[in-house]
């Protein structure tokens, strides 16, 4: 019998800054406030979310610490690094707050040697009468602190009054990235008991620490925030939580609402669930086709339909010139969700012409989700509405896929989060695009793909704030196929003049018609530039036309086959002028082989910023080469009697292969893969496991054929055996 499969993907991560605090900006009077849902019946304090599943999980944001002094926002991890979410409830009747709290680390650091405060764990914080006026509770007052280090159900880190508590972690150590899940019920002063509308003071913090014994970018504190605000006002100068612990952080607020539950079935009216729905709502969509143009003018609504490949939520505009969703102007509904819709903007016109949507969605509130939707047909698929800059702050777009539109995603608030996306086959415009920027505000652009763009560059960008542009994949394919489509620009331009700081590292940049970066004004510019790690190739003009910048600074690139020069050869030492040797470009696939020169070819600590990377080095490009393994146990009722490290099977093998080990006793196991060169390819296993029979899974689809060699280690045993990939 089985009883679970881990996945385990391996990736290159970084991290932004986004910090938190009561308001977005004072003057926009916009309230930093999250929700605990009503429950009919008090939840069994196990660690797992059995009575969990309808109350929808929160979202933490990255607030990380500057790690290299220079004032300015790291960028946002990818989530297999580090990730956190939550669920928050009450129950009527009881003066209990229940949390349900997640997160997923690339490694759990928890030894009892060190300060509690550089360990893996968190920091729950609350005001019960809403009546302190910062986050760090007072010697007087009755807001109080509970920490907890994962794994621990005794809190730790405790500040304020006495209170009570349960707690019951859940932790999957096995797996990579690791995830725990803590269950909490913290008893409030008896004269709290939650009803309708009831507000505390609150805010949750999740930290990421490492080993702490070096410099290293693998070893720094970080923190998880529930808003991405980063406003501290003209006199508080200091950035993440290098200004935490100086009592600069601001209480938000977590309000107690029903949940409620608006379902839409096919061949009904969505406008008419938003009419009658409350703050706080979640709207539930069928599978089905609905033609509407939807305004949302109340806060914190969620709109979520279904999107799979055999069931889809359409949503089509009835007004092809209007928004097919309008979120309200002037931050009069913040906090909107909308998940897992399939939005269509064509239909056939007379000749067969595609007759095109305007716009998918209009927003013009602040804290806005789009997670998870499919854009096609629209000339602008996702757009700020007409307010000024200083609205519509703090926008999220991820995991989007936007396919054969004119225009890609248009956003230049700031703050806004533009990750995992997928802009396909779009004819006009821009992929991404983030123009205007305030200064001392950020944006930040990383894990998207841009592929086969007919318009303009992947992703054009400018203002005075601050950019990260990191770990995208920026394709056009076609120019490497000769099919004569010489549409789509540059792969990153910024030829703004106003000033911003840009760091553009890891991007894979490929069979653009003109460069592969074009950077600085034409006459006059004095933006900042700090670029590495960034393969470019097969480009028809130049790898980087730079042109008046305030400064450039670029390192570590590989370029190869760009018509107008390899310019890195030239603008930095610590360069590769190679065939970064592709998986298989003309079948579309432009990560690299483990035989690839990009391959540990990169900086590994670029500016100070938290980058975890496979092997000896961080790789040059947008993909990092890894192993995808997974792991299960065999449950049975026999202990194994003594140490066993099994012959995979089958062998030889092509692409996956499986590999068991039996340990009789409680320890921790490692369990590493090398090349007949005797270098290490990756680690399938580290961690404690108990007495038992695992299986691991190993796929060396990106691996060459050839023999490699796999070692089991632990504090009692050790063996190697040999293994065939054949392709």
């Amino acid at each position: 019998m089985k009883s679970k499969i881990l996945l385990i993907a391996m990736f290159i991560s970084i991290p932004i800054l986004l910090s938190a605090q009561t308001y977005i900006d004072p003057g926009l009077n916009v309230e930093a406030k999250v929700f605990a849902y009503k429950l009919n019946n008090t939840p069994t304090i196990d660690g797992l979310s059995t009575e969990w599943e309808n109350i929808p999980w929160q979202k933490l944001y990255f607030l990380d610490k500057d790690y290299n002094s220079d004032g300015l926002a790291d960028p946002i991890p990818s989530r297999y690094d580090f990730e956190g979410k939550y669920k928050a409830a009450w129950v009527a009747g009881t003066n209990v707050l229940y949390m349900l709290v997640n997160l997923k680390d690339d490694r759990f650091h928890n030894p009892d040697s060190v300060n509690w405060y550089n360990i893996d764990g968190m920091e729950i914080r609350i005001d019960p009468f809403d009546s302190e006026a910062a986050g760090e509770p007072s010697s007087s007052g009755t807001a109080f602190n509970i920490g907890f280090t994962i794994g621990e159900n005794n809190a730790s880190g405790v500040e304020g009054p006495t209170f009570n508590y349960t707690a019951a972690w859940n932790v999957n150590s096995n797996s990579f990235p690791k995830e725990a899940t803590l269950e909490v019920a913290i008893v409030l002063p008896q004269s709290v008991i939650p009803v309708e509308n009831y507000i505390m003071g609150f805010m949750l913090y999740l930290s990421d620490n490492d080993d702490l014994q070096d410099n290293s970018p693998k070893d720094k504190d970080a923190v998880l925030a529930p808003w991405p605000q980063r406003y501290y006002g003209a006199t508080q100068t200091k950035i993440g939580i290098d200004g935490t612990w100086e009592n600069i952080y601001y209480w938000g607020n977590i309000e107690c609402i029903s949940l409620n539950v608006i379902n839409v079935a096919s061949g009904g009216s969505i406008q008419t669930a938003v009419n009658t729905a409350t703050e706080g709502s979640i709207i539930k969509i069928a599978a089905g086709t609905f033609t509407e143009n939807i305004v949302i003018d109340k806060p914190y609504i969620q709109l979520v339909g279904i999107l799979t490949e055999t069931d889809t939520t359409k949503l089509l505009p009835a007004d092809a010139n209007q928004p097919v969703i309008k979120i309200s102007n002037d931050d009069v509904a913040p906090g909107v969700r909308i998940q897992n819709i399939g939005f269509f903007g064509w239909s056939s016109g007379q000749g067969g012409e595609v007759v095109y949507g305007n716009k998918g969605i209009e927003i013009g509130s602040a804290l806005t989700e789009v997670v998870g939707n499919y854009f096609t047909g629209f000339e602008r698929p996702i757009i700020k509405s007409d307010v000024d800059d200083t609205k519509a702050y703090a926008q999220v777009f991820e995991d989007n896929h936007l396919y054969k539109c004119k225009g890609g995603i248009n956003f230049n608030t700031p703050n806004t989060i533009m990750r995992y996306n997928v802009v396909e086959e779009n004819t006009g415009g821009y992929g991404l695009e983030s123009k205007g920027l305030l200064a001392e505000n950020a944006v930040d652009i990383g894990y998207n793909t841009v592929f086969n763009h007919h318009g303009e560059c992947a992703v054009g960008y400018g203002g005075s704030g601050v950019f990260t542009v990191h770990h995208n994949m920026f394709v056009r394919s076609e120019q490497l196929y000769g099919s004569g489509d010489t549409s789509g620009d540059d792969g990153i331009e910024n030829q703004d003049a106003g000033g911003s700081t840009d760091y553009i590292y890891n991007n894979t940049i490929v069979g653009w018609k003109s460069d592969g970066m074009q950077l600085g004004g034409s006459s006059t510019g004095t933006s900042k530039y700090y670029i590495r790690n960034n393969l470019i190739a097969h480009c028809k003009g130049k790898d980087y036309d730079i042109r008046t910048t305030g400064s450039y600074d670029i390192d570590y690139g590989l370029s190869f086959n760009n018509n107008g020069g390899n310019l890195i050869s030239t603008l930095g030492t610590h360069s590769v002028v190679s065939d970064p040797s592709f998986t298989n470009e003309f079948e579309d696939d432009f990560t690299i082989l483990s035989s690839s020169p990009a391959v540990d070819a990169g900086l590994a600590e670029p500016f100070g910023f938290k980058v975890m990377y496979l092997d000896n080095g961080l790789d040059i490009g947008a993909y990092e080469t890894g192993i995808v393994v997974s792991v299960e146990e065999e449950i049975n009722s026999e202990i194994p009697t003594g140490y066993v490290l099994g012959q995979n099977y089958p062998n030889p093998f092509n692409p996956v292969t499986t590999i068991n080990f039996s340990i009789p006793q409680s320890t921790k196991v490692t369990m590493r893969v090398y090349n007949v060169l005797g270098q290490l390819l990756g680690t399938l296993v580290e961690g404690e496991f108990g007495a038992g029979t695992y299986n691991v899974k190993f796929d060396g689809t990106k691996l060459s054929s050839g023999v490699y060699f796999y070692t089991l280690e632990t504090n009692d045993f050790t063996s190697s055996k040999k293994m065939i990939l054949v392709k």
